[in-house]
């Protein structure tokens, strides 16, 4: 049986809630999102200094090529191409700045989001609208419930007659009269001595 615990990638605020437990979803499914304002404006913020250090960056290579050139006509001196040489190394480690704020602002908006993480059910929700919450908190427990896991216990006498991979059939007091199909997919290494059981 598939089941995850989905947590939170990042600290927030819950706007809108999705689903709720009993729903069934799909791979990839919006469960929540977060308040995303002061996220979108960071990235906002952080596209317009990434454009300013790009246009600062061009000004300044076309300055260097310049100075270059008036070098070579001996009608610049060393030292103002030097200036103009720190001007463009300056410039290109802003926008190399400018770039990682736009990489780390569109990052934040990405886990501003909460996706289930296969199809399945979602048995338990620990999330509420407007709460506040911190990266790791569990959020949901989604369960894939087209394939069960059933957790027994074998008197001590017939525990030798169990193997792995061994078919079983599945019977439930509250299903009266209806038999599951299945198979034994571990067995414990050990008995429980208390109660003289081997678990399967």
């Amino acid at each position: 049986q598939a089941k995850t615990t989905v947590r939170a990638r990042t600290s927030g605020l819950i706007q809108i809630l999705h689903v709720e437990e009993g729903e069934t979803v799909a791979k990839g499914r919006t469960l929540l999102e977060y308040d995303r304002l002061e996220a979108e404006q960071r990235f906002r913020q952080a596209e317009e200094k990434l454009k300013a250090s790009s246009a600062d960056l061009k000004h300044a290579e076309q300055e260097w090529s310049r100075m270059s050139t008036l070098m070579e006509k001996q009608v610049e001196t060393l030292q103002q191409r030097d200036v103009s040489e720190l001007k463009l190394a300056q410039a290109k480690a802003a926008l190399g700045q400018a770039e990682a704020e736009v990489a780390l602002a569109k990052n934040l908006l990405e886990k501003l989001t909460c996706p289930a993480p296969h199809d399945g059910t979602v048995v338990a929700k620990f999330a509420e609208k407007g709460q506040s919450v911190q990266p790791g908190q569990d959020l949901f427990l989604v369960a894939d419930l087209s394939q069960l896991e059933i957790h027994c216990k074998v008197d001590e006498v017939d525990a030798a007659s169990v193997s792995l991979g061994q078919k079983s059939l599945i019977t439930s007091d509250t299903l009266p009269g209806r038999t599951f199909p299945g198979h034994v997919s571990e067995i414990a290494p050990r008995v429980v001595q208390e109660k003289e059981y081997a678990a399967v």
